[in-house]
């Protein structure tokens, strides 16, 4: 195996040859790496679903946030009889509710940002993510739709889902298909 490499390495100087150098082709079928070009700037749609997909969470953070305050009232008497039998305190339950409901809403405003913010990178899996909520969210409305205009958090409710309704169909407008595409990044041919 030795002799077999010394006699290889002699007949390359004797007869000049080189390693092959990249072309820039490939083999059809050839697996392509992700793209690690850059994308250039969002189209204005997509700005615009990441804007609308921010309001939604702020609206259904005020939404959310005004809820839970309003939680401890809502409780049946059949509920505060049942925590008062478990030794509970309704108060004290009360404002668990609240920080519980908060905490939550915040956590959901931080989804919500964090979709928005990889659907302004052209992440297409954020945009997929985004699309399944869109849909939990219009399922619900039409489910629900007369509970919505009764009052103003229910109004409030609406216009959150909406919002997060068109941000979504922004982004799949013609203008904002491509920047959702994976760009193959070849090093040997110029862009």
């Amino acid at each position: 195996c030795l002799l077999s490499r010394g006699l290889g390495d002699v007949y390359k100087r004797q007869y000049g040859y080189q390693p092959a150098q990249p072309s820039g082709y490939s083999y059809p079928g050839a697996a392509q790496g992700p793209s690690t070009q850059p994308k250039g700037p969002a189209p204005r749609e997509v700005v615009t679903g990441f804007w609308l997909i921010i309001a939604a969470g702020v609206l259904s953070l005020i939404n959310n946030i005004v809820t839970a305050v309003r939680l401890p009232d809502v409780l049946t008497l059949s509920q505060t009889d049942a925590l008062r039998d478990a030794n509970i305190n309704v108060q004290d339950a009360g404002g668990f509710l609240i920080w519980f409901s908060v905490v939550l809403s915040i956590i959901g405003l931080g989804i919500y940002v964090l979709i928005a913010w990889f659907v302004l990178k052209g992440h297409n899996w954020a945009r997929i993510v985004g699309t399944v909520f869109a849909a939990f969210s219009a399922f619900g409305l039409l489910l629900s739709l007369p509970a919505y205009v009764t009052s103003l958090i229910g109004w409030i409710s609406l216009l959150s889902s909406l919002a997060g309704i068109a941000g979504i169909v922004m982004l799949y407008l013609r203008p904002s298909n491509p920047y959702f595409q994976r760009h193959n990044f070849n090093p040997y041919r110029p862009y």
